[in-house]
């Protein structure tokens, strides 16, 4: 019979422990998501880097003179789809 008492007391416990986790993370909220949203950030830019470095892909030079000027462009959907032939834009 005190095996049934002491389970109780030990759903009890564990119910307390879990409501003190629970105020604790509540008032850490907005800490917790800016960090989920940096890392998130970090993990989409790391990415990038990988398929840049793999593709052999570099990055534009963009000036202030209003013009678009592509030299040796490529395009990665068509470059897979053509994958034999190079694709330029000129």
């Amino acid at each position: 019979m005190q095996y049934f008492g002491s389970e109780e007391k030990l759903v009890a416990l564990e119910y307390k422990l879990f409501l003190e986790i629970r105020d604790k993370i509540s008032k850490e909220i907005l800490r917790i998501q800016k960090t989920a949203e940096i890392v998130g950030t970090l993990d989409v830019l790391a990415s990038f880097a990988n398929v840049a470095e793999a593709q052999n892909y570099v990055m534009p030079v963009v000036d202030k003179s209003g013009e678009i000027n592509i030299e040796e462009g490529r395009h990665p959907v068509i470059e897979k789809m053509l994958s034999s032939r190079k694709f330029r834009t000129k």
